[in-house]
């Protein structure tokens, strides 16, 4: 089982996955904003990530597995970035959410190409490099706590986990089928979704919003155009009275 952190308690369930090098503590803003609108949000952190344990032969198949042997049996909205957009595209089919929202997550790597000791060498950096120091400076816009978390978060990611795993996605196209509602809520411009790629998933049936001048971590950059595309969904702020006074359970 994964570790996970927990936010109110309404009828509803939201499932938040993070991104790679952070962990649940990414949407501490998110999670309880979607308490306070109904929902209990169920946030996992993903394999080598949090508290959850590592695994250096991880594949897209195996965070899968653990993603659906930890998620509630019914979610009502599934809200993937970055990398847990990709296992969210990877689980969808089986997860049948009502609303499946994509955080500029590429699910399209076919043009990837992974040497593993390069990919390594890389990670190790960006792990030790994640400093409250550089935050502040490259990250103006973020919240104090949006820093801090990532700090924390980045040091307790496990390297060989991601290196297994971005060696698996390498060349493959995750992009899934119609089924849910999917949204693809991404950056303008972005490394991550292109304009090509936003193209295609539109083909594909996806609801895709631009953010211009995003970051690729638009809970932490645009939070509030991100709750804004959340409650335009419709099942968001529904007839459940507001949990406020539920505190947050930290299963870890």
């Amino acid at each position: 089982m994964l570790s996970a952190r927990v936010w109110g308690s309404g009828n509803r369930c939201a499932l938040l996955l993070h991104g790679s090098m952070a962990d649940s503590s990414t949407w501490w803003r998110l999670g309880p904003s979607l308490a306070e609108r109904g929902y209990r949000v169920v946030a996992l952190d993903l394999p080598g990530h949090g508290a959850s344990p590592a695994n250096p032969a991880a594949s897209v198949e195996s965070h899968a597995a653990a993603v659906l042997s930890s998620a509630p049996n019914k979610v009502d909205l599934a809200v993937g970035h970055s990398l847990g957009g990709v296992v969210l595209a990877a689980v969808v089919s089986q997860l049948r959410p009502g609303h499946a929202v994509y955080l500029d997550a590429p699910l399209d790597c076919r043009s990837t190409a992974v040497d593993r000791v390069e990919v390594r060498a890389r990670f190790t950096a960006m792990k030790d490099g994640r400093t409250l120091e550089r935050l502040v400076r490259d990250r103006p816009s973020w919240h104090q706590r949006d820093r801090e978390v990532e700090v924390a978060s980045a040091r307790r990611w496990d390297v060989p986990t991601a290196v297994s795993l971005a060696a698996d996605l390498a060349g493959r196209d995750l992009t899934p089928s119609a089924g849910a509602h999917s949204v693809m809520l991404r950056a303008e411009p972005s490394d991550f979704v292109p304009a090509d790629h936003a193209s295609r998933l539109e083909a594909h049936g996806f609801d895709v919003v631009s953010i211009p001048g995003g970051a690729h971590s638009l809970h932490y950059s645009h939070i509030d155009e991100v709750m804004a595309v959340l409650a335009g969904l419709g099942d968001v702020s529904g007839t459940d009275e507001p949990e406020t006074d539920a505190p947050a359970l930290d299963a870890r």
